[in-house]
């Protein structure tokens, strides 16, 4: 009978040694992430041709050329999202920061990107509603050879501006 009994309290001890055992976390990581919109292919490497401007035209402080009108565009957003931002960069005109310097030879002028009298300069936003019927967004934009401080002389005039669209 003893070694009935000692066959018996064997399996237990072991049993109650394993139901001590120390605990450990298991650490599970990952990442949701949305679906976004597309970016226009006429948008990605989008030109502007500015008309030409007579440089007495730009002699004095604050005037500028035509204004040219263009959109960004954003297509094919998902259905919850709401708002498109865009925010633009680039280096700014050393007499008007709100404006982004000329890297042609010109001298005076600066490139003023601008909607419903909102200049857009370095560093600043824009932010649409996504149109749900198409799941669209537009940004209307202009933009015109500007002279901050006059005295505008001839040359060439090239400016580049950087955008970074995020959506919610």
């Amino acid at each position: 009978m003893k070694r009935y009994l000692v066959g018996m309290i064997i399996p237990f001890l072991l049993a109650s040694g394993m139901a001590h055992a120390t605990g450990t976390n298991i650490d599970i990581k990952g990442r949701l992430i949305a679906n976004s919109c597309t970016i226009d292919t006429g948008t990605v490497e989008k030109e502007i041709t500015l008309p030409s401007v007579q440089a007495h035209d730009l002699s004095e402080a604050d005037t500028g050329g035509d204004w040219v009108n263009f959109t960004l565009d954003v297509t094919k957003c998902p259905a919850y999202l709401n708002t498109v931002t865009v925010k633009f960069s680039g280096t700014p005109d050393t007499d008007d920061s709100t404006t982004y310097k000329n890297l042609g030879n010109a001298d005076n002028v600066a490139l003023q990107l601008a909607t419903n009298d909102v200049n857009y300069g370095n560093g600043s936003t824009m932010k649409v509603n996504v149109d749900q019927t198409n799941h669209s967004a537009k940004f209307p934009l202009s933009a015109r050879i500007y002279s901050p401080k006059g005295g505008a002389t001839r040359g060439t005039f090239n400016s580049v501006i950087s955008v970074d669209f995020t959506w919610q």
